[in-house]
Formats: structure tokens, C-alpha cells, sequence
């Protein structure tokens, strides 16, 4: 098996994977990683085209977001609440890194925003369903790239849906399971190599790509990230279980996309194994 490929589901207690993301996300903070860069120069048209560029979140939750309750969990520091909060939105922000949570009120208060529409809470996800958040006190639950950084995505997204307020939208962005553990260097002449088993859980270790950070800048190694294999079938269930119905699926989101681009190159790899997907979900119940 490639050396950067590293099954690591045995060996991982629940306390080593909030330790080892913890260390991870302290080190990408200080190496200004692209996910830890707040939006701060976003104006409200900017804000927009941030969080719904296709209209999706428009469609579902309706075009005015002013006064609404969003609930935005393990998203950048100062990117996606400071869209929402620019859009009118009350926001309320779940993280386990302290960094994160900090260039939210950081980036909040650079824009004047009132600081009353903000609320921050250091939490693992994880613990969602025994947190002080009231059931069904939001109009939107938001959940950006995160839920692959936990072994079990049932429990989040059960206490994520059961935390909307009847009729509310549930974004969440996850892992194409069928591409996780693959690289651009997998391509072999033919297509690119899938790796690994298709199995909710399983735990996968590999290199970030060369987008994440730029390493001739960094002064400290980052840690590999570990990123747990979720199936479709179980986001699509839990989200059935916690009373949502699916009412949008995106296999391709904010990539490029280029199929005529040379083999092995990110955009080619996109254009063939899109890397993430989106489901959108109504809370029915």
C-alpha cells in the first residue's frame, strides 16, 4: 500500500482524534492556511456570493436573512459567519479550536457588526446533542467542510437536525466518499487509482494538498490531517432520522473543473473525481 495512504481506524480513541485536530488546526492558523483566512474585505454582494452562489440557499431558506437564526458549525474562522452576519443574519458559532473562534469575534467586530447578533461556543461537535442549545431555535444550520474530522457523522447530524426550527434548512458539505485517500498523483495513465474501503468510519491519513498552505512560507510542519470515511448512505439516513427530508444533492462544489487540463494536475483530477458533495435538507417534523 502507498506510503502516503495510512489506514488508521484501530488505532484512534476518541480523545486522540480532538487531540491530534486540535494540534492540526493550531499549527494551519499560524501558518495562514486557506481555510483559516477571514473574509473581512466582503461587502454584503461579496457575503452572497459566498455562501449561495448558485441561489440554493435563497430557493430553500428564502432570499432575506435579516433577524434569521444561523448556527454555523466547524466553519472558518471569520469566513462564514461574517457572510451571514453582513447578510443580516443573528449567528451562532460551534468550533473546538479557540484560533477559529477568535477571528470570527475579531473579524465581527473589524466590521462593526452588532456584537449581540454573535455568539461563539468552543465545543466539540461532537457533543452537540448534550450542549445548552435549545431544539429548534434555528431557521439554518450550517455545517462547511468538518464532519470527515469526526469517526461518527450519525450522532452530528441527528443533533444537527433536531436544533432546527420546523422548516429549516441543514446545509452540509462532506467528503465524496468515493474519492477520499485519492491524489492527483494517483493518476496512471488510464484514470486514477482508488484507494481504500468503502466503509462509514474508516480512517484515511494523507498529505494536504499543495492549495492548503504554502510550505515555502511555513516556519512549523503541519500535521496530516485524519479524515474518517462517511458513506452516503449514512448522511442521507442520519439526516431521515433526525426528521429531514432531502430536497438537494451538489456532487461538485467550488473546484475546477477541466477535462481537457493534463493529467495529474488538480483541475483534470477534479474534472473526474469530484471531491466533495453538498446535502441540503429540510427539517420536516
Amino acid at each position: 500500500m502507498p506510503d502516503d495512504y495510512l489506514p488508521v481506524r484501530d488505532a484512534l480513541s476518541a480523545d486522540a482524534v480532538i487531540r491530534l485536530a486540535r494540534e492540526r488546526w493550531r499549527a494551519l492558523g499560524e501558518v495562514d492556511a486557506l481555510f483559516t483566512r477571514p473574509w473581512i474585505g466582503l461587502d454584503t454582494e461579496g457575503a452572497r456570493d459566498r455562501i449561495d452562489r448558485d441561489g440554493l440557499l435563497a430557493k430553500f431558506a428564502g432570499p432575506d436573512l435579516e433577524g434569521r437564526r444561523v448556527l454555523v458549525i466547524g466553519g472558518g474562522g471569520g469566513q462564514q459567519s461574517l457572510a451571514f452576519g453582513l447578510l443580516g443574519a443573528s449567528v451562532t458559532v460551534v468550533d473546538f479550536d479557540e484560533g477559529q473562534l477568535e477571528r470570527d469575534c475579531r473579524t465581527w467586530s473589524a466590521r462593526l457588526l452588532p456584537p449581540d447578533r454573535l455568539r461563539t461556543l468552543q465545543l466539540d461537535m461532537r457533543d452537540l446533542g448534550s450542549c445548552n442549545l435549545e431544539p429548534g431555535s434555528f431557521d439554518i444550520v450550517w455545517h462547511p467542510y468538518s464532519i470527515n474530522f469526526v469517526p461518527d457523522c450519525h450522532s452530528v447530524i441527528v443533533a444537527s437536525g433536531r436544533l432546527l426550527t420546523r422548516g429549516g434548512v441543514y446545509r452540509l458539505q462532506a467528503a465524496n466518499p468515493f474519492v477520499l485517500g485519492m491524489h492527483m498523483s494517483d493518476q496512471n495513465g488510464d484514470g486514477y487509482v482508488r484507494r481504500g474501503v468503502y466503509r462509514d468510519g474508516e480512517a484515511v491519513q494523507s498529505p494536504d494538498p499543495g492549495w492548503v498552505y504554502d510550505r515555502s512560507a511555513a516556519s512549523q510542519s503541519v500535521p496530516e490531517p485524519i479524515e474518517f470515511r462517511h458513506t452516503l448512505a449514512t448522511v442521507v439516513n442520519s439526516c431521515i432520522e433526525a426528521g429531514m427530508g432531502i430536497i438537494h444533492l451538489e456532487d461538485a462544489i467550488d473546484v475546477p473543473r477541466d477535462e481537457d487540463a493534463e493529467p495529474g494536475t488538480w483541475d483534470h483530477f477534479c474534472s473526474v473525481n469530484p471531491p466533495w458533495f453538498a446535502v441540503w435538507a429540510r427539517r420536516q417534523d
